[in-house]
């Protein structure tokens, strides 16, 4: 989830919408966890499962990226992050530097 995390942080004021879904029994224990990881993105509570009849069941963190028109572009897993990227990549333009991640800042060293 923090790899998801990350690509909603820098993809959100582009227009991406990440939306979690939970299915603990207590709708609050993964409110109370989200919060507390930091976790922003709203949440939905699947207590009854319905969400995953519709979609099916799958690893977790599972990832869906919905285009504009509301066609499923991609439906895996989000510790695919190379590959997850990829295709957010190619929901237009806006998107298109995000293949990559970001570098990581490289330690510094000090110099004579």
């Amino acid at each position: 989830m923090p790899k998801l995390a990350a690509i909603y942080k820098e993809a959100k004021e582009r227009g991406l919408a990440m939306v979690t879904v939970d299915q603990d029994e207590d709708a609050g224990k993964a409110a109370d966890f989200l919060s507390k990881a930091g976790y922003t993105s709203p949440n939905f509570h699947d207590g009854d499962g319905e969400i995953e009849n519709l979609m099916g069941s799958s690893g977790i963190p599972r990832a869906v990226l919905v285009d504009a028109s509301g066609r499923v572009v991609y439906d895996g897993t989000g510790d695919d992050e190379k590959r997850l990227r990829m295709h957010l990549a190619q929901l237009g333009p806006e998107f298109k530097d995000l293949a990559t991640p970001p570098a990581a800042a490289q330690p510094r060293t000090a110099s004579k």
